[in-house]
């Protein structure tokens, strides 16, 4: 399992039905499934060489990643309707993420876009674990 598998899950597991969570960077199209006007997209942004390793085997990294909450501007909702639509998956967002031990995440989410036409709020998680040797026959 991989940190954005692991946090893919824990966002999918209280996730409204109406979020499309993608567990890696896209080049999103516009977001025209009138069901699904909420974009998640969970990033790796960075992996580095960590202090111990959480199984003492493998190899120790912190993994860093972007977990973006993302709107689509260009639907012809007013502009009022993409704010709300925004705050809404944000707040709930982080009620899903105040799960996280607090060195995971500091609880802060930054006003951002995605794209030109995709105004987002990112998360930033960072994830300690480990890089398994693999074995040669």
């Amino acid at each position: 399992m991989s940190a954005r598998t692991d946090l893919r899950d824990l966002i999918v597991a209280d996730a409204p039905a109406d979020w499309e969570i993608t567990p890696y960077p896209a080049q999103l199209g516009p977001l025209d499934n009138p069901d699904k006007p909420i974009a998640i997209v969970i990033e790796q942004i960075t992996i580095a060489a960590g202090r111990t390793s959480p199984d003492e085997h493998g190899i120790p990294v912190v993994v860093e990643l972007h977990v973006w909450v993302i709107v689509d501007a260009t639907r012809g909702d007013d502009r009022d309707e993409v704010e709300d639509r925004l705050e809404a998956a944000t707040e709930q967002m982080i009620r899903i993420l105040e799960k996280l031990p607090e060195h995971n995440w500091d609880g802060t989410a930054n006003r951002n876009q995605y794209d030109p036409q995709k105004p987002a709020y990112d998360f930033t998680i960072r994830a300690e674990g480990a890089l398994i040797t693999e074995e040669t026959p």
